[in-house]
C-alpha cells in the first residue's frame, strides 16, 4: 500500500488500516460472494464470506455489489439497517394457528428464500444504531433470523461510509465488525469514469462459466493444503491467533484478528485458488480479514514455509523437517487430504499411505503429533478396529498404534 493510499484511507477511516480494494473490486467481491462457509459440496453449506466496502458517498461502492451479485446470476435485496428497529432482525413473536411463532419482518429475506438464493445486501450499514448491530449478529454469523433460516445460497455483503462521513453514523461494534472482511474503496479512476459513460447503455454483464463447479471440483485438495498452512502458521506464531484491539481503538471497528476471522481469511483464500483467480489478490484477502499487522506475519512465514504437495508426501515420504511448525503443516494437509476423500478403496489405500508416514514420525519421536492424526484417522473410520477395512490400512495402521501405546485414548479404541 503506497503512503497516499494509505493515508488517505487512515484519514477516512480514524487511524485505521484496511486494504485498499479499488482497483480490483469486481474480483473481491466475486470471492467474498462465492466463499464457502463450510463444505461446498454439500447441500446445506452458508455461501458467501461477509464483508464490508467502506468509502465516502457516491463512489460507485454499491453498483458494483450489485453487478459482482448479476455476473454470478444472484438475485439483489436491498436493505437499509439504519431505517429498522433491532427487532426486524431479531424477529418479533406472533401467532400462526394457535402457535406462537418467531416472524421474520424482513421482506428481502422472504422473497431470496422464495428464490432459494441470492444476495441480501445491507446498504448504510454504519447508520445502525449499535442496538440494530447487536440484533443483527445472529443474521450475518448463522443466516438466521429468529425461527427463520436463511437458503443456504443467501449471501451477504455490505456497504458502509466512514462514521464521521455518515448521516448520524456509527462506528461497527467489535463483535459484529468481527464478523466480516474489510475494505476501502477510493474514488474510480477518471479512465474508469469515461469508459462508464461511453458504455452505459451497451455495457452487459459476462456471467461466470459454471464458479460452483470449480469450487466444488477442487476444494478437498485446495481446502486440506490450506489447513496444512495453517495449522503450521499457528505452531510457529499463536500469539496472533487472537488479537481483539482495546474498544477505544479505532481498528475494533474493522479487521482484527480472531479464530472466527482467520478462518474467514483462509477460506477465501482456498475458493480464489479453486476458481484459478489471480494470487494478488491472496494478501489483500488476509489482510481483509485479520488486519494488516497479523496478515504481514502470516504471509512472512507462508513465504518461507516451502511446503510439498500432501499428495506427493503420501506417494514418496517426505524428510521429517526439525522445525515443527512444518511438521504441523505437512502432516496437517496430509491427514485432511484423507479424510476428505470420499469413501471406497482410494480412500482406504490413501489413509494406509498416511499411517505410513506417521509410522516415519513416530520413529523420529514425535509421537504427541502422531497421537493428533491418529485419532482424526481413527475418529473417522480410517483405524485397526475400524469394520471392514482392507488387509493394508490395518497392516499399516497397527504398528502406529502400539508405538503410541502410552496414549491412553488411543489405546482404549484400538481395544475395542
Amino acid at each position: 500500500m503506497n503512503d497516499q493510499v494509505e493515508t488517505e484511507i487512515q484519514l477516512s477511516t480514524g487511524g485505521a488500516l484496511l486494504p485498499d480494494a479499488t482497483y480490483n473490486l469486481e474480483d473481491i467481491m466475486l470471492a467474498s460472494l462465492m466463499t464457502p462457509m463450510g463444505d461446498p459440496r454439500n447441500d446445506d453449506c452458508m455461501m458467501g464470506m461477509p464483508s464490508v466496502l467502506w468509502g465516502l458517498s457516491g463512489i460507485g461502492k454499491s453498483a458494483i455489489i450489485k453487478q459482482a451479485a448479476k455476473r454470478l446470476g444472484l438475485p439483489v435485496e436491498v436493505v437499509y439497517p439504519g431505517t429498522h428497529a433491532p427487532e426486524d432482525f431479531s424477529s418479533l413473536p406472533v401467532v400462526i394457528q394457535d402457535r406462537l411463532m418467531s416472524a421474520c419482518m424482513l421482506s428481502q429475506v422472504t422473497i431470496l428464500n422464495e428464490s432459494k438464493g441470492g444476495l441480501l445486501f445491507l446498504d448504510e450499514v454504519s447508520c445502525a444504531a449499535p442496538a440494530v448491530q447487536g440484533a443483527m449478529l445472529s443474521m450475518v454469523l448463522d443466516r438466521r433470523v429468529g425461527s427463520v433460516r436463511f437458503h443456504p445460497e443467501i449471501r451477504i455483503l455490505m456497504a458502509a461510509n466512514p462514521p464521521e462521513y455518515s448521516a448520524g453514523g456509527w462506528g461497527l461494534e467489535a463483535p459484529f465488525a468481527n464478523r466480516a472482511a474489510h475494505w476501502f474503496v477510493k474514488k474510480p479512476p477518471r479512465a474508469k469514469l469515461i469508459e462508464w459513460l461511453l458504455t452505459e447503455g451497451s455495457h452487459k454483464v459476462q456471467t461466470l462459466d459454471q464458479p460452483r463447479n470449480k469450487l466444488n471440483e477442487n476444494w478437498g485438495e485446495m481446502w486440506s493444503r490450506t489447513k496444512g498452512l495453517w495449522a503450521g502458521f499457528v505452531e510457529a506464531h499463536d500469539s496472533v491467533r487472537n488479537m481483539q484491539p482495546k474498544p477505544d481503538n479505532v481498528q475494533s471497528g474493522y479487521c482484527w484478528p480472531s479464530d472466527r476471522s482467520w478462518e474467514y481469511a483462509f477460506r477465501c483464500l482456498t475458493t480464489i485458488r479453486c476458481l484459478g483467480m489471480d494470487s494478488k489478490l491472496e494478501p489483500m484477502v488476509i489482510e481483509s480479514c485479520v488486519g494488516e499487522g497479523a496478515a504481514t506475519e502470516y504471509l512472512s512465514w507462508a513465504k518461507n514455509a516451502d511446503l510439498p504437495n500432501p499428495r506427493d508426501v503420501l506417494n514418496n515420504g517426505w524428510k521429517i523437517d526439525r522445525r515443527l511448525d512444518r511438521v504441523h503443516a505437512v502432516y496437517a494437509s496430509v491427514t485432511s487430504l484423507v479424510i476428505d476423500q470420499p469413501d471406497g478403496a482410494e480412500r482406504y489405500h490413501m489413509a494406509a499411505q498416511a499411517w505410513n508416514r506417521l509410522k516415519e514420525l513416530a520413529d523420529h519421536g514425535q509421537l504427541d503429533i502422531v497421537a493428533t492424526h491418529a485419532q482424526a484417522l481413527i475418529g473417522d473410520g480410517l483405524g485397526p478396529t475400524a469394520p471392514g477395512i482392507p488387509r493394508e490400512l490395518k497392516a499399516a495402521s497397527e504398528p502406529v498404534i502400539l508405538q503410541t501405546g502410552r496414549v491412553k485414548n488411543l489405546t482404549a479404541q484400538f481395544r475395542t
